[in-house]
């Protein structure tokens, strides 16, 4: 079932970056750049390497997909060679020292970027811009 979400997570965050565009509110790259920020930064944890991004780096429009690209690879990787059940020892942002199994830290990461694509998707409105599709459901619906 990981596996599923981090495909619908990859699929969403194409989605939103194709409906982006230099005119879209500065809050919405401000986002989805914490998306791939965050996403990149479990990734590093996960793999126990120093993580390459800042939380709130800003990234510009023509690298969002590239990046998302690579995160998704990386993390199709992990679901192939970790177990699921590992506990990954890390430290958060505020410096505490925390230890969860990967499934779970996989299921927030996934769960983590439908919150934001919902708050960018919430800014594109509030600009009237009709913001893209994005629940679960649609991708699955497409499938079929």
């Amino acid at each position: 079932m990981l596996n599923e979400f981090r495909k619908y997570n990859f699929n969403a965050n194409t989605i939103i970056i194709n409906a982006l565009t230099t005119d879209s509110p500065i809050k919405t790259f401000e986002l989805f750049s914490h998306i791939l920020n965050a996403h990149e930064i479990w990734n590093s944890r996960i793999k126990g390497i120093p993580s390459k991004y800042s939380l709130n780096q800003v990234h510009s429009l023509n690298d969002l997909a590239i990046i998302n690209e690579k995160l998704d690879k990386e993390t199709q990787k992990i679901l192939e060679e970790e177990n699921l059940d590992k506990l990954i020892s890390y430290q958060n942002s505020s410096g505490k020292i925390f230890s969860n199994k990967l499934s779970d830290i996989l299921l927030h990461l996934f769960n983590h970027g439908t919150h934001h694509r919902a708050q960018i998707s919430l800014l594109l409105r509030q600009n009237n811009i009709v913001p893209p599709k994005t629940d679960y459901i649609f991708y699955k619906r497409e499938q079929f």
